[in-house]
């Protein structure tokens, strides 16, 4: 949003979301079952750029692992976000629901969907850490926890044709795997609780994993 600064831009996008059909908007999802069309909703993405004065980004202490260059460069852009008349950000905070509704919308039709972040480049959006917020807002769009357990594990290995490497916990796949302490398909809040990791066979407790995110905030 910080570059539609024209009346007319903001102006299309209270048009879009006025005239969002459900309808439609199901047809476009039985297209899209039919012909096997994935999507990434990047939900992440879209709320940091319809809601990028939230003062829960500037706060995020995930901001520790970007450079200060860039971190400047994303709070100026909210301070620019926050410029815009509360009409203007109504409007945009608008556009958010209706991708939160479309998103769900989506799932209910059966459409193959996918978590990602689209986090290059765009602002307050942390490699990494934004893939968790992801798991927030689908689980905000009325996700349920399988589902978005299974957009980050198994859906991807089917959209990359790697199932019988990766996706699932089988012997003979790869060992590449994030230990949990509680049940993620009880609550995506679960997603957070990591209690290890093992990559390529190597265990990593969450000693070595602090000790990991310490070394690249120091290098931010």
């Amino acid at each position: 949003p910080v570059n539609r600064t024209r009346p007319a831009d903001i102006e299309n996008l209270r048009l879009a979301v006025r005239t969002f059909d459900d309808g439609l908007a199901a047809t476009l999802a039985e297209r899209f079952v039919a012909d096997g069309t994935w999507q990434v909703p990047t939900l992440i993405r879209v709320r940091t750029q319809e809601l990028c004065d939230d003062p829960a980004f500037a706060d995020d202490p995930d901001l520790r692992f970007m450079g200060d260059a860039t971190v400047r460069a994303w709070k100026a852009a909210a301070r620019k976000f926050a410029a815009f008349p509360p009409e203007a950000r109504e409007t945009f905070r608008a556009v958010y629901r209706r991708q939160l509704e479309l998103t769900k919308l989506f799932d209910d039709a059966g459409v193959p969907m996918l978590a990602g972040s689209d986090c290059s480049g765009a602002a307050w959006v942390v490699p990494g850490a934004s893939l968790h917020h992801e798991f927030d807002e689908l689980a905000r769009a009325g996700l349920a926890p399988l589902r978005v357990l299974q957009m980050a594990t198994l859906r991807a290995a089917e959209f990359l044709d790697a199932t019988d490497t990766m996706g699932t916990v089988e012997p003979g796949k790869r060992a590449d795997l994030v230990l949990l302490d509680a049940d993620p398909v009880e609550s995506v809040d679960h997603l957070h609780r990591i209690a290890g990791v093992v990559r390529a066979g190597r265990h990593y407790g969450k000693a070595d994993l602090d000790a990991l995110k310490a070394r690249v905030a120091a290098r931010a």
